[in-house]
């Protein structure tokens, strides 16, 4: 194994580290990094919800930023922060990162999401850092 290996191995284990204690901290359903044009990085998900097809949720996720950034220009908007999807069970919650990179938070009724939400900006830079 040369080191550029081991390198992208650390890293690997470290954004899924992160992710797992953003997880626990914010006590989600799932979390999931993927890039822009829907290929996954890293997920971590719960036992109950791990029957979900993540290359198609993230795909799925990824169209949905593409359209909401398209919308946020078409109306001027300077900045997208989140996008929020209910559902009758999750509440999906879509973070850009950075211009290649985004997060997906599944949330329910037990999450704390605005403890999260309130200093996501602090998530987004570990993210990258991590990335």
């Amino acid at each position: 194994m040369n080191s550029e290996d081991g390198n992208n191995t650390n890293k690997s284990e470290n954004l899924s580290q992160f992710l797992t204690e953003l997880k626990e901290e914010g006590k989600f359903q799932g979390v999931l990094l993927s890039y822009r044009d829907g290929e996954d990085i890293c997920s971590v998900f719960n036992e109950s919800i791990k029957t979900i097809n993540i290359q198609e949720l993230s795909s799925m996720c990824a169209s949905v930023l593409e359209g909401a950034n398209n919308l946020r220009k078409l109306i001027g908007e300077e900045k997208l922060t989140k996008i929020v999807t209910e559902l009758n069970s999750y509440t999906l919650i879509i973070v850009q990162c950075d211009k290649n990179v985004f997060l997906t938070i599944i949330a329910d009724f037990d999450s704390r999401v605005n403890l999260i939400l309130d200093s996501i900006e602090k998530y987004q830079k570990k993210i990258i850092f991590l990335y």
